[in-house]
């Protein structure tokens, strides 16, 4: 399992099971919950979330949280947006498409290129042993 997914070992942890605030019925609502209710992929809004600076993923967590319509009004979005933000990790890799790709492990560009390259390699064998 990839270590985004891994719940024990995520660097993501500690943003996702962070309090976001009480629901109406006195339970505290964490990050995860507030994300999977919102119908997002945790891990992977975590993942594009820690990617952004500061100000930008104080910002998309803002609009998160002001769509999710089971916080009680008097939540201070901005306040509980900073908060959360301080808690993503800093992006040990890059974003590609909705994920975070470890340093070294780019998209499988590399992998195909040989795969490519071997299979010419195979036409050109098999071609030539043709016309002999």
């Amino acid at each position: 399992m990839r270590s985004e997914y891994a719940l024990i070992n995520s660097e993501f942890n500690a943003f996702l099971f962070a309090s976001v605030g009480e629901e109406a019925n006195g339970v505290e609502l964490s990050v995860l919950s507030a994300l999977t209710r919102l119908g997002l992929d945790p891990w992977a809004e975590a993942a594009r979330l820690s990617g952004l600076t500061k100000p930008k993923a104080v910002q998309a967590l803002s609009g998160i949280l002001d769509r999710f319509s089971e916080l009680p009004p008097a939540a201070d979005i901005a306040a509980v947006s900073g908060r959360l933000a301080n808690l993503l990790p800093k992006p040990s890799g890059q974003i590609v498409g909705k994920h975070l790709v470890a340093p070294g492990k780019l998209p499988q560009v590399g992998f195909w290129v040989i795969c490519l390259l071997s299979l010419v390699a195979l036409s050109v064998t098999w071609l030539l042993n043709l016309q002999q």
